[in-house]
């Protein structure tokens, strides 16, 4: 149903644009000090969304698993800890909120008509 993927594009963005507006500027040193630890985890999830996404055949998997992967892109740039990353990954997630959601409405539509 179209609810479900409005929801879905749109509140797993709310989490990190919330890390972004109010984590960072109130916690900067301990941002600061994980950063490398959450960097790591995010390029771990870059790299496993995509392997896994490689072996699905379900078109809703596929897409799924791929946001997986593009959601370490977004806090890759966050904890850069730069303006210019932060700003990268702002725009990185309204741009995944409207192919995501556009996906979603794509293969839902495909699916249906099976």
């Amino acid at each position: 149903p179209a609810s479900a993927v409005l929801m879905m594009a749109i509140m797993d963005k709310v989490g990190t644009f919330g890390m972004i507006r109010y984590c960072l500027p109130l916690f900067p040193d301990s941002a600061q000090f994980f950063s490398p630890l959450i960097i790591t985890l995010a390029v771990i999830g870059i790299v496993y969304g995509a392997v896994v996404a490689i072996g699905q055949t379900d078109v809703m998997r596929l897409i799924a698993y791929t946001s997986i992967s593009h959601f370490g892109f977004i806090i890759l740039g966050i904890f850069v800890m730069t303006t210019q990353g932060q700003s990268g990954s702002t725009l990185y997630m309204v741009n995944h909120g409207f192919s995501t959601a556009a996906l979603f409405l794509i293969a839902g539509f495909l699916v249906s008509r099976r």
